[in-house]
């Protein structure tokens, strides 16, 4: 049976908002990360990988910028000055920040 023939009360309905895009083609989120051996930032790992002749030391993520008002902070899922979530998920440990930014 398809999802269209259920009773109204049986459909999942999700929201999204149309907002700014940001981050890369590897993933979404709203900030960009300093790499601890060259000390640019790049919107992700695989992007810095791709451009740079050594890897990012993802592990070692220590500052991020906020896309939305270049704000430099520590590493986590909201800017500190705008308010901006960097992404709907962030994992402390492998510093992973994914999501809608």
């Amino acid at each position: 049976q398809n999802w269209v023939d259920q009773p109204i009360d049986k459909q999942i309905f999700e929201n999204f908002n149309q907002s700014r895009s940001v981050g890369c083609g590897h993933y979404i989120r709203g900030c960009q990360l300093l790499c601890d051996t060259c000390h640019k930032f790049f919107p992700c790992r695989v992007c810095h990988d791709d451009e740079m002749d050594h890897e990012f030391p993802r592990y070692e993520t220590k500052i991020v910028k906020c896309n939305y008002c270049e704000h430099e902070q520590p590493i986590s899922c909201e800017c500190e000055l705008c308010h901006h979530q960097f992404g709907s998920y962030y994992c402390e440990k492998c510093k992973l920040i994914c999501g809608l930014g």
